[in-house]
């Protein structure tokens, strides 16, 4: 019984490891998702994946509050397209 409760707990903790770091999306990966479903840039998810991830995280929490703008480290972009405004 004792061997059988080690070897249920190991493998749980296999699973879960697993689980963390192949099958979550991450924050990043979420913001891409709902940037391009929500058609707020006409970039494709491998391109939008090469951008910075306060980036993406910032501009996705904008268009998800319906935001114009959003600001990151004192410059601000547009909401719709992410460009920076002038």
């Amino acid at each position: 019984m004792k061997n059988f409760l080690i070897i249920f707990l190991v493998l749980l903790i296999i699973s879960v490891a697993l689980w963390y770091f192949f099958l979550r999306k991450s924050a990043k990966e979420k913001g891409i998702d709902y940037l391009i479903e929500h058609q707020f840039t006409d970039g494709t998810k491998e391109k939008l994946m090469t951008f910075g991830e306060d980036y993406l995280i910032a501009w996705a929490a904008a268009a998800k509050n319906k935001n114009s703008e959003f600001e990151l480290n004192g410059k601000f972009y547009m909401t719709q397209g992410g460009t920076a405004v002038k």
